[in-house]
Parts: structure tokens; C-alpha cells; sequence
């Protein structure tokens, strides 16, 4: 019986990081959008710690992950990492601070395993022209001003901003903002504010249905792209559910962390011999 329930768990979890062909829509249940590659980044709310961004990751790669089975094999579904930093727990200010890598925390290849995933930098190459990139839809999401009311319920809705907006419309008809502290190599196409209310799988239908691409997409510094700011206000789909550990076995230590880690419990428990057996 041991040895069955050891051989199911390993198969369980070899299969929950494969690949995701067998994960695809139908032909007739995917979405019309047309062959292509789209990348999708998030923010949250700034200066939030370690934690809360591992737990928004799983929400974001579980939506990615969504849209990745909605749309057509074709259709690929790319997750941007935020980039790290500041955030108001770390007190070395003499590090680096800002624009901190996920491989510096992260294996991103074992992130991979789950959805793919680029760090923010290397999106940033992905425009022909050196000096910036345009993100065609920037949203800010926020809670209801009004509260949840007496039921909950899924809900969407582009309104008016409750809190002062981030991302100012300059003269060139671009939205400018900080964007991980690079505010002069990144602009948005357009903005908006958009209520929400449900879990983050609420995004699939509205980006399925209202994203389009204009004629200037082809334009060098364009990139087909979606950001929403401050992802947190969504909550998780199927917590502690299957895709929610896959994506969270995913999140393996980068092998230069745990190295660090090994030598730190190494000369910890060398230390402590010492003390013991020298007294």
C-alpha cells in the first residue's frame, strides 16, 4: 500500500508540471483571437513584501494559464515578471533596491514548467527600437466603491478612478508611469481604471472580449501586451486546488539561494558543536 501511494504521488507530480498540450481547448471552444504571441504583466500595490508577491504570482500564472486553455494552440500566452523592490522591510539600503531580477529569488526555468515566463528585462528587448516600449492596455484595478453588498458576486466595470491616478497622459497622447522604476524606456497606449470584483479568472472573458489590436500594432515600439496594476485585488481561483499547487511547486529556490542556505545551516550547526563541546 506504501509503495502504491509513492508511486501515485510521483506520478501525480511528474504530470501536474508537463507539458500543456494536454490541457488544450477544442477547435470549437477557442477563442477567435488570431495566431499570435501576447504578453501579459502585473503590478501590485507598492512596497508590499515577499509574501503577498509569491501569493499574486500563483493567482497571475493561474489566470495566464486560463487564457493559455481558452484561446488556440496558436495563441501563446506569455507571464512578465514584475521586477522586485523597493519594498519597505528591506533595510540594506546600501543594495540594489529596485529593477531586482525574479532569477535572483527563482528558477525560472522551473517557473516555466507551469506557464511560460520572461523576466520584465527581457520583455523590454522585445521592441525593435531602443528606446521604448509601448504597452497597448494598461488597467488599474480596484475594489467597488460602494463594497460588495449583501452578495457576493463576479463583477466588472470600467470607471472612474477612486484614488489618484498613477499614469499621467502626457502631450504625445501616452500614458506615462513608473513601471518598475522604468519610466523612460515604458508608455501605454491607453488606461483606464477598471472595478473588480471575484476571482482572477474574471480577466479571461473580459480580455477575450475586449482586447482588439489596432493597424498601428505592427508599429516598432509596440508590443501585444496587457498590464494590469495592483493584481491583488483579485482573489484565487480554486485555492489549494490542483493547479494552485502546481503552479506553487513551481516556484522553486534559485540553486544560488539554496546553496546559501546549505553553507548558512552548515556553519550554524558547526557553531553550535563548537559552543557545546568546547564548554
Amino acid at each position: 500500500m506504501l509503495l502504491f501511494l509513492l508511486f501515485l504521488f510521483i506520478f501525480q507530480s511528474c504530470y501536474s508540471l508537463s507539458d500543456r498540450n494536454n490541457e488544450q481547448c477544442t477547435k470549437d471552444s477557442c477563442s477567435s483571437l488570431t495566431s499570435s504571441t501576447y504578453y501579459f504583466l502585473y503590478d501590485i500595490n507598492h512596497g508590499e513584501g515577499f509574501n503577498l508577491r509569491r501569493d499574486v504570482y500563483i493567482r497571475m500564472a493561474n489566470l495566464v494559464n486560463k487564457l493559455r486553455e481558452h484561446t488556440s494552440p496558436e495563441s501563446n500566452w506569455i507571464l512578465v515578471l514584475p521586477p522586485w523592490g523597493p519594498l519597505y522591510h528591506w533595510f540594506s539600503y546600501n543594495l540594489q533596491r529596485t529593477q531586482i531580477p525574479w532569477s535572483l529569488f527563482f528558477d525560472i526555468t522551473s517557473l516555466s514548467h507551469f506557464v511560460s515566463v520572461i523576466e520584465f528585462e527581457d520583455f523590454l528587448r522585445l521592441s525593435t527600437s531602443t528606446s521604448i516600449i509601448t504597452i497597448p492596455y494598461v488597467y488599474t484595478l480596484q475594489h467597488f466603491s460602494e463594497g460588495w453588498g449583501e452578495n457576493f458576486e463576479e463583477k466588472l466595470e470600467v470607471r472612474k478612478c477612486n484614488e489618484e491616478i498613477m499614469y499621467e497622459k502626457r502631450n504625445d497622447n501616452y500614458y506615462y508611469g513608473w513601471f518598475f522604476g522604468y519610466e523612460n524606456r515604458v508608455r501605454a497606449k491607453q488606461f483606464q481604471c477598471l472595478s473588480a470584483q471575484g476571482f482572477v479568472t474574471i480577466l479571461v472573458d473580459f480580455l477575450l472580449n475586449n482586447i482588439t489590436w489596432s493597424q498601428d500594432i505592427n508599429e516598432e515600439h509596440i508590443v501585444k501586451s496587457v498590464m494590469f496594476d495592483r493584481a491583488e485585488t483579485l482573489l484565487h481561483v480554486d485555492y489549494g486546488g490542483y493547479n494552485y499547487w502546481r503552479a506553487r511547486r513551481s516556484m522553486r529556490y534559485a540553486k544560488r539561494l539554496i546553496n546559501l542556505g546549505r553553507n548558512c545551516v552548515f556553519i550554524t550547526v558547526f557553531c553550535i558543536e563548537s559552543v557545546f563541546f568546547s564548554s
